[in-house]
């Protein structure tokens, strides 16, 4: 059976579930693009097409909330780093770089929201231009 349908996918969502692949770090170079390539491949072979979002900017409104995730992450430390950017917020746009090159090379595309990617895939689905 083969689908023919497309679907909006945040992919914030899928750089964080490739950077929990404990399994496979210091087995596998990247282990995010392995299962990124395996799975954008599983999807194209049964007729999903994926139309992938990127994050834009926080809006307003989050940033309150961003600003109390950060003095409780370094609650133990003196001062929360330079710009307020971790390693680990800059690992994970690393990580989006390096996804948005593959789907460059595979060929699906991608969007970057202006704001929250969730919202850009609901307007997406709600406009009719996907099919979930």
């Amino acid at each position: 059976m083969c689908l023919n349908v497309k679907l909006a996918v945040d992919l914030r969502i899928w750089v964080v579930e490739g950077e929990g692949v404990r399994q496979m770090q210091g087995v596998v170079p990247k282990p995010h693009l392995r299962n990124w390539f395996f799975r954008i491949s599983h999807l194209l072979q049964i007729g999903v097409h994926p139309l992938f979002v990127t994050e834009g900017n926080p809006p307003d409104l989050k940033q309150e909330v961003m600003a109390k995730r950060q003095q409780i992450r370094y609650q133990n430390q003196r001062q929360v780093p330079r710009g307020g950017r971790t390693n680990s917020r800059r690992n994970f746009n690393s990580c989006s770089r390096e996804c948005c090159e593959l789907l460059d090379l595979l060929g699906v595309p991608y969007v970057q929201s202006q704001g929250e990617a969730e919202a850009m895939c609901a307007a997406l689905n709600a406009a009719g231009m996907v099919d979930g």
